[in-house]
């Protein structure tokens, strides 16, 4: 699914936060959207089904949590919290968690990072209760992922590096890692974080395990991520810069492949945790 979301300076934040979670839910009708919503510049494609369902209406000031299946494993989930700002700072975030009560609402071993208001994506701030400005949210989901990419005033993605972000599952590359382990295999990414960094850990799951089989969570989950076997993303742009990326496709024409990132805690474990690739499925 993918989705140009609009709204109009002097909505409301509740107003942006029901709108983006019905979509990811499955809305794709821009009539049934909120007053917030500019509909005549929203459009929404739903070939493929954006894949995510509600899982807690309250779990907090404009706060809603969303989950999807894992791909391996249909009785568990990859939870997000969507927050329409986050105290006032102008952040439209994207918390990624291993579980949420949603009872008692309240989640448990989140992404380290996916918090973090300059990672996450910009969002005009409000002034008596409205939104001050303008803007756009780029929609992007499948079951296998979400990601958010906004627009404020020209001012694009998170407010460090400008980039999209959003939750991802991952492939399982070590024999050990079974949907019967019970490691999560999904992690929080920031596109442009990853993009700008030379060394590359800009990846944060919800819980790994070393090689001794110890749990690792909170900052120490965090992962160096890798365009596929070459390197850190910022150095391959570097040597690629200028070059011709088309490769053969499967008939008499060319394509320009998509690098897995590699995910890597060398200090966890020797081999990669897994990859975000295709997995993650088309739009």
């Amino acid at each position: 699914m993918f989705a140009t979301y609009n709204y109009s300076a002097n909505g409301t934040q509740q107003g942006v936060l029901d709108d983006l979670i019905a979509i990811l839910t499955g809305e794709s009708n821009v009539n049934n959207l909120s007053a917030t919503c500019n509909k005549g510049a929203t459009s929404i494609t739903a070939t493929i089904p954006a894949g995510w369902t509600l899982h807690d209406a309250a779990a907090g000031t404009v706060t809603k949590v969303i989950k999807a299946p894992l791909a391996d494993d249909a009785t568990r989930f990859k939870y997000v919290a969507i927050i329409a700002d986050n105290g006032g700072s102008g952040s439209l975030q994207t918390n990624v968690w291993e579980s949420w009560d949603a009872v008692n609402h309240i989640g448990s071993n989140k992404a380290y990072g996916s918090d973090a208001n300059n990672s996450s994506q910009r969002m005009s701030q409000t002034s008596a209760g409205k939104l001050q400005l303008s803007g756009t949210v780029y929609i992007f989901a499948s079951a296998r992922f979400v990601m958010l990419c906004s627009n404020v005033n020209g001012n694009w993605g998170s407010p460090t590096n400008n980039g999209p972000c959003g939750c991802f599952e991952r492939t399982r590359f070590c024999p050990w890692d079974t949907p019967a382990a019970g490691i999560p295999p999904f992690v929080f990414l920031n596109l442009g974080d990853i993009t700008a960094s030379t060394y590359g850990a800009n990846a944060y799951a919800t819980t790994l395990i070393d090689k001794n089989r110890n749990t690792i969570t909170g900052s120490a989950a965090t992962l160096n991520v890798l365009a596929g076997t070459l390197g850190t993303p910022y150095w391959v742009f570097q040597w690629l810069n200028g070059a011709d990326q088309k490769t053969p496709d499967a008939g008499s024409g060319f394509t320009v492949p998509f690098f897995p990132l590699t995910l890597v805690n060398s200090t966890c474990m020797p081999a990669p945790f897994g990859a975000v690739k295709k997995l993650h499925g088309l739009l």
